[in-house]
C-alpha cells in the first residue's frame, strides 16, 4: 500500500465495519452464539483497522505517522505525499 490516503480510507472503513458488527452483536443479546461471534469479529476488525492506520498512514519520506491527511504535503517534513504523474 503506497498511498497514505488509500491506507487512511481503508483503515477507516475496516474500523467502521468492526464497530457496526460489534453494535449489531450487542443488539442481539438474546442469541448468545451470534452475539459472541459478531462481537469478536467486530473487535478483530476494529483492531485490524487500527493496525493498518498505524502501520501504513505514514509519510513516504520521513516515516512520520499522519494523524489526519490534510493537503498534499507532510506536516512534519514538508515534502509531497503523492507522486505527480504529469
Amino acid at each position: 500500500m503506497r498511498s497514505p490516503k488509500t491506507a487512511f480510507v481503508l483503515s477507516g472503513l475496516i474500523m467502521s465495519v468492526g464497530v457496526t458488527l460489534t453494535a449489531a452483536g450487542l443488539n442481539l443479546l438474546d442469541e448468545a452464539a451470534l452475539y459472541t461471534a459478531l462481537f469478536i469479529i467486530g473487535i478483530i476488525l476494529f483492531i485490524s483497522g487500527l493496525y493498518l492506520n498505524n502501520r501504513y498512514v505514514r509519510c513516504p519520506h520521513c516515516d512520520s505517522h499522519l494523524k489526519r491527511i490534510q493537503g498534499s504535503k507532510c506536516p512534519y517534513c514538508g515534502r509531497e505525499l503523492y507522486k505527480n504523474d504529469g
